[in-house]
């Protein structure tokens, strides 16, 4: 009895051990492989997709073109040549303008009185006051076309007045409202600077002449008046 007893206990302790290894070993095995597998393989996945992202998006992104503008243009803007003309006449077209510019005639205000005076535009009638009459002036104006601006740097132009004719001369633009005068120097050529920045509608010019000793005496502008700046 006592050794059957003992192979039995044996028996039964022997399956137990057995029992318990063949359990765990399967499990343990199986759980650390799948873990392993799907963390390698969801790391590759996600690390690929992020690289192949990237380098498509920055392959395929367009670059901007910024190498032409039609409006660029940096230079002589108009040019008015007085050669030939009769002085009384009334008015003279721009003999030159640039592509993007629109350059208006020359002309004198309504209250000044057009006088002959050969190869100029030529005029009397100017204030006799100390003080500027800002009825009385020559006058152009510069349009950009289409799209651009127009900015206006330095003008060249001269002015020759008779004995009795202005003694002071000055210029003023649109772009202040003529509120700005440029002082020019009489019976020279001036080349003042103008302050004209980024103009999309018509720039008007105008050349002022005052403190002649008598109605009669004239101001003529004459040889070539010229007009630089840019459009953008």
């Amino acid at each position: 009895m006592r050794s059957s007893a003992f192979v039995v206990c044996s028996f039964l302790a022997a399956c137990a051990v057995g029992g318990a290894a063949d359990d765990t070993t399967p499990e343990d095995s199986g759980v650390v492989k799948d873990s392993s597998s799907s963390k390698d393989s969801s790391s590759s996945q996600d690390s690929g997709a992020q690289d192949s992202g990237a380098q498509d998006s920055s392959y395929d992104a367009p670059a901007q073109d910024t190498s032409t503008n039609p409006c660029a243009f940096t230079g002589v803007l108009a040019t008015y040549d007085f050669t030939g003309e009769l002085g009384s006449q009334v008015s003279t077209a721009a003999k030159s303008s640039a592509t993007n510019v629109t350059a208006g005639p020359i002309s004198r205000s309504s209250v000044l009185t057009a006088t002959a005076g050969a190869d100029s535009l030529n005029s009397s009638n100017w204030a006799t006051a100390t003080t500027v009459n800002t009825n009385k002036y020559v006058t152009f104006s510069l349009t950009p076309k289409g799209s651009c601006a127009l900015d206006l740097t330095q003008l060249s132009i001269t002015t020759k007045s008779s004995s009795t004719g202005p003694t002071k001369v000055a210029l003023a633009t649109s772009e202040d409202a003529f509120a700005t005068m440029t002082a020019l120097t009489p019976n020279a050529t001036s080349t003042p600077a103008l302050s004209v920045t980024g103009a999309t509608a018509a720039v008007e010019i105008r050349v002022y002449g005052w403190a002649a000793s008598a109605a009669g005496g004239t101001m003529r502008v004459d040889m070539t008046l010229t007009v630089s700046g840019s459009t953008k």
